[in-house]
């Protein structure tokens, strides 16, 4: 799973892609790419690690990748993601000397990906049209008509400028589309990037946004953000302090990368390692004990299920949880949840 970074001319991206690190990186050359990997902080698995007395802590990680300022050059890449981190700028930048125009912005963005979809549909349209003339069997010209209405549909709400990810599908219409990798239809964050003066109306706008489907903001004045982080923690504490600063942190942006990315955690602990892993929303639990090993998986005769918050309602005493029946036996089809403390039994 990876999230790809992309933007206009000098909307902060290469800015933000250092904010993880907390510190300024090499230049990158023109036209390449960047990967980064971030960890998800997550207290809960310090403090599982404390209460086991675990030799070994492993938080779960994300890939963010650059990618250069947006072109059609880059959409192959672009359908690739699984989710797309979008810097918009609301600040002034003194080399353009441009005002920041937010809405135009996210505009222009959204049609360089949505003319990419609308010719693929076309191209799809007029291979679907001579099939047809042709004399498709009988019984795959229902479902290919079905298709053919529905890609006919897609084009008109995507050249009204309706992204694909803000149109309303069912579950057969998703499967149908699903091996087209529309790049409209990837699921976004828009980071607001704004300067003081245009705090309220990142706020405003992020508001305004949030209500789209398939589509996350994130207001976050990138540049303050990636000084703070070059600090130690005790300047860094003085500074928010003293001049009221109010920092969103990296933390929270990269976990709302994770989230828009469809995954979630799953927690284990013992003496070796308190460790989160990463699943995809909706995965059982078979599935999730291969994540950690496929003999897990092949072996596997049930897990042990308890929340986090009610294994630390008890101090993580799990004798205890037991007795409180709050220790679940759950089998393979258990759809695991994000925070869920597992203990797996199985046979090799």
């Amino acid at each position: 799973m990876i999230a790809r970074l992309i933007g206009l001319h000098r909307c902060g991206k290469s800015t933000l892609f250092n904010l993880p690190s907390g510190r300024e990186k090499t230049s990158r050359k023109f036209g390449e790419k960047r990967l980064t990997v971030c960890k998800i902080a997550d207290p809960r698995v310090t403090q599982l690690a404390e209460a086991y007395s675990s030799k070994k802590t492993t938080f779960a990680e994300i890939e963010i990748e650059e990618l250069p300022e947006l072109s059609s050059r880059m959409l192959p890449d672009i359908k690739d993601a699984n989710a797309l981190i979008v810097p918009i700028r609301l600040f002034d930048d003194p080399i353009t000397r441009e005002k920041p125009s937010p809405e135009k912005d996210i505009r222009e963005i959204d049609t360089e990906l949505i003319l990419n979809d609308v010719k693929a549909i076309e191209t799809r349209l007029g291979t679907i049209d001579r099939y047809i003339k042709k004399g498709a069997p009988k019984q795959e010209r229902e479902e290919i008509e079905s298709e053919k209405a529905l890609l006919a549909r897609l084009e008109a709400l995507l050249e009204s400028g309706v992204p694909v990810r803000q149109i309303p599908l069912d579950k057969k219409e998703m499967q149908t589309i699903k091996n087209y990798s529309f790049a409209s239809g990837i699921p976004v964050l828009y980071l607001l990037n704004h300067d003081d003066d245009h705090k309220e109306i990142a706020r405003t706008l992020a508001d305004k946004l949030s209500s789209l489907a398939g589509t996350d903001t994130l207001p976050m004045n990138v540049k303050l953000e990636l000084e703070l982080a070059s600090l130690p923690e005790d300047e860094r504490r003085e500074l928010i302090d003293e001049f009221e600063l109010e920092p969103v942190g990296v933390d929270r942006l990269i976990k709302k990368v994770y989230n828009l990315l469809g995954l979630i955690s799953f927690l284990t602990a013992g003496e070796r390692e308190a460790r989160a892993w990463t699943i995809r929303t909706g995965t059982d639990a078979l599935h999730s004990a291969g994540t950690i090993h496929k003999d897990m998986q092949k072996g596997f005769i049930r897990a042990e299920v308890i929340s986090f918050n009610e294994l630390a309602s008890v101090n993580f005493d799990t004798n205890l949880a037991k007795k409180k029946g709050m220790l679940r036996l759950e089998g393979k089809d258990y759809i695991v949840k994000d925070g869920d403390v597992i203990f797996f039994r199985f046979n090799v």
